[in-house]
C-alpha cells in the first residue's frame, strides 16, 4: 500500500520510516504479495521525521477495498471454427453467422468479414455477398451474419474470414464452402434395370415352357381335373 505524503514538513525535518498498523492497533508491514477480501479493512500509516533531536509523526488512513474478481468471459469468436467447411446450394441463398464475444466497456471493437483479403460490405442489401450486425443485450454477443443472395461456383473457391481486432483479444476463423453432397441415382438405376430384366425373362421363360410348367405344378400339387356326366354305374366281378 501506498502512505501518502502531503503536506510534508520542511527539508529540515529528515524521514525517519513509515509504519503500519490496522485499525485495531496490529502491527502491519503494508504490503500484500497477493490480496483476498479478508485483507478489506481500514490501515493506519505513520511518517515519522526527525528534527532536532526530536521525532515527529504524521498520521494517514488508507482504506483497503478487496473485491472479488468476476469470472472471466470467454472473449472472442465462439463460431464459426477456424477451417469449418460450410455446405451450401449453387445458386441458393445462404447465411453463415460469425458470433463472437468481447467486453464492450473496455473495448469496441465488432467482428466483421472478409473476401479474400477484400472487406465485405455491411448492410449493403444491393451487393450479392453483404454482412450484417446484431448485439444481444442479454448475453453481451455480438454476430456478424454472412448472407450471400446467390452462392456461385466461384464463392466455393474463395476463403472467407471472420476477423475481430480486439484490443484484448484479437481473433479469426476462416471458412470454405462446398457444394451439398447430391444423392447417387446409381443404385436405383442398377435396381430399376435389374427388375425389368428378371421381368422380360420371367414372360420369355413362361412363354416358351407354358405347358411343362403347368404340368409341373399339376404333378407337385396333385390337383387332376375330373368330370362326371350324373349317372349311377353297377360294377360285377
Amino acid at each position: 500500500m501506498f502512505c501518502p505524503s502531503v503536506n510534508t514538513p520542511p527539508k529540515d525535518f529528515k524521514p525517519n520510516g513509515i509504519t503500519w498498523h490496522t485499525e485495531n492497533g496490529e502491527l502491519s508491514s503494508g504490503y500484500f504479495s497477493s490480496v483476498e477480501e479478508k485483507d478489506s479493512g481500514v490501515y493506519i500509516c505513520t511518517r515519522s521525521y526527525a528534527y532536532s533531536g526530536q521525532i515527529y509523526n504524521m498520521t494517514f488512513t488508507v482504506i483497503l477495498d478487496v473485491q472479488r474478481e468476476n469470472p472471466v468471459k470467454n472473449l472472442g469468436i465462439s463460431f464459426p471454427n477456424d477451417g469449418q467447411v460450410f455446405e451450401v446450394e449453387v445458386g441458393k441463398r445462404a447465411e453463415i453467422p460469425c458470433k463472437a464475444l468481447t467486453d464492450s466497456t473496455l473495448d469496441p471493437s465488432s467482428p466483421f468479414w472478409l473476401s479474400g483479403s477484400s472487406f465485405v460490405e455491411e448492410d449493403n442489401r444491393n451487393a450479392r455477398v453483404y454482412f450484417s450486425f446484431s448485439f444481444d443485450n442479454r448475453t453481451e454477443q455480438m454476430t456478424a451474419t454472412l448472407t450471400f443472395k446467390e452462392v456461385k461456383e466461384e464463392d466455393l473457391s474463395t476463403k472467407f474470414t471472420c476477423k475481430l481486432e480486439s484490443e484484448i483479444k484479437p481473433a479469426f476463423a476462416t471458412i470454405t464452402l462446398t457444394k451439398i453432397a447430391q444423392p447417387s441415382h446409381t443404385a436405383l438405376a442398377v435396381c430399376s434395370i435389374v427388375i425389368v430384366l428378371v421381368m422380360i425373362l420371367t414372360v420369355v421363360v413362361y412363354s416358351k415352357f407354358k405347358v411343362d410348367i403347368t404340368l409341373f405344378f399339376r404333378d407337385a400339387l396333385g390337383c387332376r381335373s375330373s368330370t362326371s356326366d350324373g349317372r349311377s354305374y353297377d360294377a360285377f366281378l
